[in-house]
Formats: structure tokens, C-alpha cells, sequence
């Protein structure tokens, strides 16, 4: 069991499957009195991304290390559902533009390069009006 706890690794365990056997292996381990020895084994068991993230917070008990850990673990799996999200949406952005169901760009032209300009422009184009010029001063002096 001695070798067990050594080799003890998360692997695809989650943080409290992982905690569980490292408590239950823990109680064979005699010599694992010092909690900093037990935190420094208990994080190098953990997966890399999720061991740096508790090691970066100086963890001063192994129930604190353990805390890290979950949180990580929740943080690590609401990053990944987001990505999913994303992922999701852009593919099926790709499938419908790739099933013809979105309109082609706006502009009448088919060759691809239309020029696109926003509306302010079009519309400031469409009212041409000179351009403002300040009245001119006349000085009685001079004139």
C-alpha cells in the first residue's frame, strides 16, 4: 500500500475521487506526519493544470490544498462547458452557411467584392451639400 500511495496519481479521477484514495492510502503511510510533506504529495499527484493552480496559492494545510483543488477543478469545467458553447455555435454557423440558409452579402454585386460602406456614408453621399465656409470678417479699416 506504502508503494500504492507513492504512485497515486488523479489521472481521470475528479479531485474528490482523488481525495478520497489519498486519505484512505494516507492512513498506511506512517512517516507522512509533517502537512507540508502531505500537501507537496498530495499536489504532485494532482493533474498538471490543476496543480499549478493550487501550488501558485501557497496552500498551508492539506484541507486548504484540497479546497484549491475543487475550485480549480469547478473553474477548469466551466472554461471547458464555454469553449463547448463556442464551439457549438461556430459550427453551426459553418453548417448553415454551407447549406446555402444564409442570404449572400448585401450590395448587388455576386462577384464577392463589394464595396461596403455604413450607412452614414451612403446617406452623407446621397446629400451632397458644399462644404462649410465660416463668413469672412470685413474690417472697416481697410475697405
Amino acid at each position: 500500500r506504502i508503494d500504492e500511495f507513492h504512485d497515486l496519481r488523479q489521472g481521470s479521477m475528479t479531485v474528490a475521487e482523488y481525495e478520497s484514495r489519498f486519505l484512505d492510502l494516507l492512513q498506511y503511510v506512517d512517516y507522512m506526519q509533517d502537512e507540508q510533506v502531505r500537501i507537496h504529495r498530495f499536489i504532485r499527484g494532482l493533474n498538471l493544470d490543476l496543480a499549478g493552480a493550487v501550488r501558485i496559492h501557497c496552500p498551508q494545510t492539506l484541507a486548504e490544498a484540497v479546497e484549491k483543488a475543487y475550485i480549480a477543478e469547478e473553474t477548469r469545467g466551466k472554461t471547458q462547458q464555454a469553449r463547448d458553447r463556442v464551439r457549438s455555435r461556430i459550427q453551426q454557423m459553418q453548417d448553415s452557411r454551407s447549406k446555402g440558409s444564409v442570404p449572400p452579402p448585401r450590395g448587388g454585386q455576386s462577384s464577392g467584392q463589394a464595396s461596403f460602406r455604413p450607412p452614414q456614408q451612403q446617406q452623407q453621399q446621397q446629400q451632397t451639400r458644399p462644404p462649410y465656409r465660416p463668413p469672412q470678417r470685413f474690417d472697416a479699416q481697410r475697405g
